[in-house]
């Protein structure tokens, strides 16, 4: 199982999350933001191209989820 927490929600987050979904094989993706609304409407949106790329589980998230993720 591979989890990754993403920190950080802005443009560049939310192009890196975007770019790590079509290029990586992963189970799980968190994201973060001190924004709290931000992370649950991109990995909506994420959750769009997961039929194209995996079965990966996209989601927002708290920093505690950082406690089992192999990459933060």
């Amino acid at each position: 199982m591979s989890k990754v927490l993403l920190v950080g929600d802005g443009a560049v987050g939310s192009t890196f999350a975007n770019d790590l979904l079509q290029n990586t094989k992963l189970d799980e993706l968190v994201i973060c933001d001190v924004v709290k609304e931000r992370p649950f409407g991109d990995s909506m949106d994420l959750e769009d191209i997961t039929p194209f790329t995996g079965s990966t589980n996209v989601h927002a998230g708290e920093y505690s989820d950082a406690k089992d993720a192999d990459v933060v």
